[in-house]
């Protein structure tokens, strides 16, 4: 494990590096203070690097608090909502951090902060229809990409948060090109999302290469359309006359409508070993997971019975 910090000196200024992100223009009136902080940083480096040594990371206890109880009424939220869809014919599984923490914790990763579930293509389409018929539906349609990208995740924060507080404690319905969520609570800081993924299957003789690279461009392409309307569109034309995307096969993976069919992975899902599903625990529920639970983690995250690079950072509790 390398050095968390580490400076580097100009005539001027100093360079700090942090996780080999540079920051330039450091007066060097402090230069002795932050090597005197690099030096305590390297210390608590090498205090982190001996513990992942000489620890089993599936012997974690569970995170505690106010973040605990976060888990759990999530989990719970959840498992009605995965119970509901099941018994309306549309199953769906554990995917991303919540498959992880299943296999390696039998629950949360002691800092995972979300819940997220993927469907087979025809189940998607299905549910997509029941939330529609079922919860409130919350149209952000006509936000344009192409004009106010970076600023998305605020304008849905805000709109989360209006929305729960004009609907408190029933279930919004949010549809994106990427994926789908369903939001529930009083506001912004207390609330609980599932979000909901589709998979497709894909022809055999498809190389993950080629799809990589069809992705980029797809994805490229989508930002530059316009409304979010626009974009759900297109892809859902893109989608329905692939032809690499089938009606069965032994390939499946996440859909080209997923932010998750990108190149973190590297490989397509066997669907011999990922069907037929099976039940295993997650915190005091079961849940759906691929047959061969261990493999669908190790083409998502491989060496996953392994410590992260990101320990103990909940990914989601600053949008909240």
């Amino acid at each position: 494990m390398g050095k968390i910090f580490s400076i580097q000196e100009t005539d001027k200024h100093i360079i700090f590096n942090i996780f080999g992100i540079k920051i330039s223009f450091i007066d060097k009136r402090y230069k002795n203070l932050y090597k005197k902080k690099c030096k305590e940083l390297d210390k608590v480096n090498a205090q982190l690097a001996y513990l992942k040594e000489h620890t089993d990371i599936t012997l974690l206890k569970p995170a505690k608090g106010e973040l605990r109880n976060f888990q759990l009424n999530l989990a719970e939220y959840s498992y009605n909502l995965v119970k509901m869809f099941e018994e309306n014919g549309m199953p769906s599984f554990l995917v991303g951090g919540n498959l992880l923490g299943a296999v390696r914790h039998k629950g949360y990763i002691p800092w995972d902060d979300d819940f997220d579930i993927g469907m087979m293509r025809q189940d998607y389409e299905k549910c997509k229809e029941y939330c529609k018929n079922n919860f409130i539906i919350i149209d952000e349609s006509n936000f344009d990409f192409s004009k106010n990208s970076d600023n998305f995740v605020l304008t849905h924060k805000n709109s989360v948060s209006k929305y729960l507080e004009k609907y408190p404690n029933q279930i919004l319905f949010y549809e994106y090109w990427e994926h789908c969520q369903l939001c529930y609570g009083q506001n912004s800081k207390d609330f609980f999302n599932l979000d909901i993924f589709p998979y497709d299957y894909y022809k055999d003789d498809y190389s993950f290469e080629e799809h990589q690279k069809y992705y980029d461009n797809l994805r490229n392409t989508i930002f530059k359309i316009g409304t979010l309307r626009e974009m759900i569109e297109y892809v859902k034309d893109k989608r329905l006359n692939n032809p690499n995307i089938v009606e069965k096969s032994n390939t499946i993976y996440y859909g080209i409508d997923s932010s998750e069919s990108n190149s973190k992975h590297f490989k397509f899902f066997d669907a011999s070993k990922f069907f037929p599903l099976k039940k295993i625990k997650f915190e005091n529920y079961e849940f759906n997971v691929p047959n061969d639970a261990d493999y669908a983690c190790e083409v998502t995250y491989p060496n996953h019975m392994e410590y992260p690079s990101d320990i103990g950072f909940s990914h989601h509790i600053e949008a909240r």
